[in-house]
């Protein structure tokens, strides 16, 4: 049995993400003052470019010494905080403040985080599952590889396409 590298700085990250993350959500939902709101934008600016790409480096950096018999602990926490907290934090507020939806734009990006956020808790059971039931093969791992590269795509192309478009269509109403 090889023995996998540790990386003492992930789990502190994890839990540091974590809080920041809850932190951010309480902000959006009290956002009745300036200092809420800009807390809550600097957080969610966190989670769309930083918090995506950490999440697939760390992925990256356990799954490269990864065999089905000795997957390291903070992969499968990694594997689902990285589509759970980065698509939640843009649906909870929507579910807080009633649907308040200005445009079908914002339709098709609540239906796109849904779907990734779904896709990723059915992913994460699906091979927890697998893990569990010691049915694990080199090409599970590889999917993992795989998975982290999809979300990042996602995460920056079509996500932020979206966004740009709901922006640029704000602008073009308050013109």
């Amino acid at each position: 049995m090889k023995k996998t590298k540790q990386y003492p700085f992930i789990r502190p990250t994890l839990g540091l993400m974590v809080t920041l993350y809850l932190i951010g959500i309480y902000s959006m939902i009290r956002g009745d003052s300036d200092f809420w709101s800009n807390l809550a934008t600097t957080i969610f600016i966190i989670f769309l470019f930083i918090f995506p790409a950490l999440m697939a480096f760390f992925g990256h950096l356990l799954i490269k010494d990864a065999t089905p018999e000795n997957i390291p602990r903070c992969l499968y926490p990694i594997l689902f905080l990285y589509t759970f907290l980065s698509t939640s934090y843009a649906i909870i507020p929507t579910l807080f403040n009633g649907f308040d939806i200005q445009s079908a734009t914002e339709v098709v990006f609540l239906i796109f985080e849904a779907v990734i956020f779904i896709a990723g808790i059915v992913f994460c059971i699906y091979f927890a599952r697998k893990r569990v039931k010691k049915l694990l093969t080199e090409r599970d791992i590889i999917l993992f590889l795989h998975y982290l590269i999809g979300g990042l795509l996602y995460f920056y192309f079509i996500r932020l396409t979206l966004l740009s478009s709901i922006l640029l269509q704000s602008a073009y109403e308050a013109i």
